[in-house]
Formats: C-alpha cells, sequence, structure tokens
C-alpha cells in the first residue's frame, strides 16, 4: 500500500474527496483539453505524465438528469466514457453494466440515478485525472447548486492501485466508497477480486450491504 501525502498535489481553494471546483474547457463541445500538451502540467510545474507509473483506476459514473443537448441519462454515461477514455495517457480497461440506483445521502427526494464503473489504466498523475474529470463533468452540463442533488453527470475516483491518497484537493480511497452499494456492486461485476484499501475485499463488503436500490439494467454503455 502506497501512501501520498506530497503538498505539491495541493490546491487551497479547491475541494476534497475526488473533486475540484470546475475550470472552463477551451473549444467546442465534444473537444478536450489535452494533458499531454505543454499547458496541461501539474502543480509542480512539470509533466502530468509519468512514463512508466501506470496505475489502474477505479472511476464511478452517475446520472439523473436527462437535458436537449446531452441527450438522456445513458447517453450522457457513455459521452462521459468517451471522454475519459480519450484523454491522452488513459487507456479504457472495463466498463460495467447501467444500475438502476435509489438516491442515497442528503437528498432522498430526487430522480432515480444511472450508475456504472469505469476501469483504466494510465500514467496521467492523480491530480491531472482528478482535473479532467471535473473538466468532463462540466463539459456534459454539470452544475452544482445543491451538494448530493440532481445532477447531468457525477464522476468519483474510487481508487486508484493500492495507493491511498490525503492531500487539500484529493482523497484514494473515496471516503465513503465503502458505504456504496452503487459504486461497489458494479465494481465487483468487473472485477470479483477487487480489494477496496482499508476494507478489503469488495465481495465481503458487498455480502454486508442491502442492495435492494442497485438494479442491473438491459442498458449499455461501451469502451470507445
Amino acid at each position: 500500500m502506497r501512501t501520498v501525502t506530497d503538498p505539491a498535489l495541493t490546491d487551497p481553494d479547491a475541494g476534497r474527496s475526488g473533486h475540484l471546483a470546475p475550470e472552463p474547457t477551451s473549444g467546442p463541445r465534444g473537444t478536450r483539453p489535452d494533458v499531454s500538451d505543454a499547458a496541461g502540467t501539474d502543480s509542480t510545474g512539470g509533466s502530468p505524465r509519468l512514463g512508466s507509473v501506470r496505475r489502474q483506476v477505479v472511476l464511478s459514473l452517475g446520472s439523473n438528469v436527462a437535458d436537449s443537448v446531452h441527450g438522456d441519462c445513458v447517453q450522457i454515461l457513455q459521452q462521459a466514457v468517451d471522454l475519459l477514455v480519450a484523454t491522452a495517457g488513459v487507456d479504457g480497461v472495463n466498463v460495467s453494466s447501467v444500475y438502476r440506483t435509489t438516491p442515497v445521502g442528503p437528498v432522498i427526494d430526487q430522480p432515480d440515478f444511472h450508475n456504472l464503473v469505469l476501469v483504466v489504466e494510465t500514467d496521467v498523475t492523480p491530480q491531472r485525472l482528478l482535473e479532467r474529470a471535473n473538466a468532463v463533468e462540466q463539459e456534459l452540463g454539470r452544475v452544482r447548486t445543491i451538494d448530493g442533488g440532481p445532477r447531468t453527470i457525477d464522476v468519483d475516483i474510487v481508487a486508484i492501485s493500492d495507493e491511498v491518497i490525503d492531500t487539500a484537493t484529493l482523497t484514494v480511497p473515496h471516503p465513503r466508497a465503502h458505504e456504496r452499494a452503487f459504486v461497489l456492486v458494479p465494481w465487483l461485476e468487473v472485477d470479483p477480486q477487487a480489494s477496496l484499501v482499508g476494507h478489503g475485499p469488495v465481495c465481503r463488503i458487498v455480502d454486508q450491504m442491502d442492495v435492494s436500490g442497485v438494479v442491473r439494467t438491459d442498458e449499455k454503455v461501451t469502451l470507445p
């Protein structure tokens, strides 16, 4: 298990647990900032890529708001997967089925979510991957008005290999992953041997959960 507390990854103005304040994206809808270009450096001013250091990253995606620009929830999930995997230095490994899940957290009175797990391999730094996830959210119409409220898209970093990261901007594993059936059930589908650092095998965690609110659907999202 690797523990990362490098202050070079921090940003005192940003939030925690897998999200930064959204930043503008350049170009028309459907384009992406290329994390391999000269401007795409991490907060140390160095390269966002770590060369031979490749990590497996588990991402949780969710949507419960359709819109006229980006389509229905499943279409939005597909676009999010496409954008994330199109990021320079990110390779798609697997994507789960789409699950229909009941809302949890501070806002229960909202539409059901459509959730999936995306597994990628990458040599992009954790901080830059976090920034990319937030840029994808913004590009797909995410507006942060109510904490835990409805959203077109949510992209959370659940785990990065066996690393533990605790900075001002990023906490990995996600601090509530072990409580979230809508994260663990799809993850277990694509990786039956999955283990969550600090909590053990995902199958054992799921065995002790109420998973009645997590229902696998026939809707499909695919890797590009």
